[in-house]
Formats: structure tokens, C-alpha cells, sequence
């Protein structure tokens, strides 16, 4: 058996998201040893922040491919995909104050 030397390289870890500023609000930040899912010996860092949204629009978006075969011409088959697309409205100024209005809106049954 050849007594091989094992070599370590060092590598950076790094998690990004970028979000503009003028949407975050109440950011904190938290660094545990031990965090929810109860993993001893690592660390755990957590970003949390809110942001203000609204939903604006929900539709389903149909992507047609081409047809690729024969068979698909043959028997005028239409290979697609759905996607399902929410659209939010952010609020960009972030209220200072808790006062808000509440809006009760009463369906027939």
C-alpha cells in the first residue's frame, strides 16, 4: 500500500441575495452554535428581514416547444410547460407608524 498525503485546499462559502434597501425593514441578525433543526458543532447565521407586498396578479403562463419528432408533426401534438406567475407590488417606503385602516370585504354565500 502507497502512503499517499492527503492535501486540503481551502474553499469560500458564501450565500447572496441582494434586496434594495428601500424595501427592507426590521432587519436582525442571529449566530447560533445550535439552531432549529438541532445540528451540534455548526454554526448557523440568519439574515431575517420583512418587506411590504401586495398581490397583484396571478396568471399561468403556457410555453409551446417545438415540435421535435416525427410523430409529434404526424399527430399535431403541442408539447408544453405552465408556469405559474405571481406578481407583487412592493411597498417602497416602509411605514414608521402602526397606524393602518382595515377593510372588511363580505362574499354572498
Amino acid at each position: 500500500m502507497e502512503n499517499k498525503e492527503i492535501k486540503f485546499e481551502k474553499e469560500k462559502v458564501a450565500v447572496m441575495q441582494k434586496i434594495s434597501n428601500e424595501v427592507l425593514n426590521d432587519l436582525k441578525l442571529e449566530v447560533s452554535q445550535v439552531s432549529d433543526d438541532f445540528v451540534n458543532e455548526t454554526m448557523t447565521m440568519r439574515l431575517t428581514g420583512f418587506i411590504y407586498s401586495n398581490l397583484a396578479d396571478e396568471r399561468n403562463l403556457d410555453y409551446y416547444f417545438d415540435r421535435p419528432t416525427f410523430l409529434d408533426w404526424l399527430l399535431r401534438r403541442k408539447r408544453k410547460a405552465t408556469f405559474n406567475l405571481k406578481v407583487k407590488d412592493l411597498l417602497l417606503n416602509v411605514p414608521k407608524t402602526d397606524n393602518s385602516m382595515r377593510i372588511y370585504v363580505v362574499e354572498p354565500s
